[in-house]
């Protein structure tokens, strides 16, 4: 695994060495997302987030370059959520704050990245949560389960509802922690059905393509079978007729 790391940041240090003289908004975005990849590199890597954090900064700063003013804002949007994902790793939650609500004023709703405010508000709610304001954290929980509902992020809904059910426990609210008990094990119970229905799906074209597969198998023989019969049947006839001329 680590000569997979090693070869993906070789294929990066290529990338941007292909593309270092151009000043175009493409290349300028395409260094930013290179650099995204070599930070997420190092965090899998060795998991230094010091290190992933130095690359994240880079990206922002060629996506800071970018001209095209929507271009930018969407760039730097991601950027500034990635850098919040890394401080808030680092245990350092008013940065990771700081930069969330930078990605915010960027208004992400303005160009269509739901998912990504979603991950906003589910970062800021992560945060206060680490920094045990509590009421904080269930406000940005809230927003980011209605948003990822909306947008069918079962992914982030679920980690929402989870950190809304446990902070109204911790708070001793039992009427609105059964209220989102309910929300996440139904949720947890779709998407666990969704997913032995698509393993049921899978065995059974599984199955179905075996049995195919038998089934031509079996053709074939069956098929061959009757050639020999055939041919056997012919030299007989033939030799019988021969037999019946002497």
């Amino acid at each position: 695994q680590l000569g997979f790391y090693e070869e993906a940041n070789n294929t990066v240090d290529i990338g941007l060495q292909l593309i270092k003289n151009n000043n175009s908004d493409e290349a300028q975005k395409s260094k930013g997302y290179l650099y995204t990849v070599k930070g997420e590199i190092f965090n899998k890597k060795s998991d230094d987030q010091n290190k992933a954090l130095l690359y994240l900064k880079k990206s922002g700063e060629e996506f800071s370059k970018i001209k095209n003013i929507s271009l930018k804002n969407k760039s730097l949007i991601n950027a500034y959520s990635n850098y919040a994902v890394a401080y808030a790793a680092l245990k350092k939650t008013d940065s990771a704050i700081y930069y969330n609500q930078l990605a915010l004023q960027l208004n992400p709703k303005k160009y269509a990245l739901d998912n990504t405010l979603a991950f906003i508000y589910m970062g800021l709610g992560l945060t206060y949560k680490e920094k045990k304001d509590t009421d904080k954290a269930i406000s940005f929980f809230i927003k980011s389960a209605k948003l990822s509902d909306s947008i069918k992020a079962v992914d982030i809904s679920l980690i929402s509802y989870k950190n809304i059910r446990d902070l109204y426990d911790q708070k001793k609210d039992q009427k609105k922690f059964i209220h989102f008990a309910k929300k996440y094990s139904t949720l947890k119970d779709s998407i666990n059905d969704a997913t032995r229905t698509k393993m049921d799906d899978t065995l059974k074209e599984i199955v179905e393509k075996k049995q195919e597969n038998n089934k031509k198998f079996y053709l074939k023989i069956i098929l061959f079978l009757i050639a020999i019969t055939i041919f056997l049947f012919v030299i007989w006839f033939y030799g019988y007729n021969r037999l019946k001329r002497i």
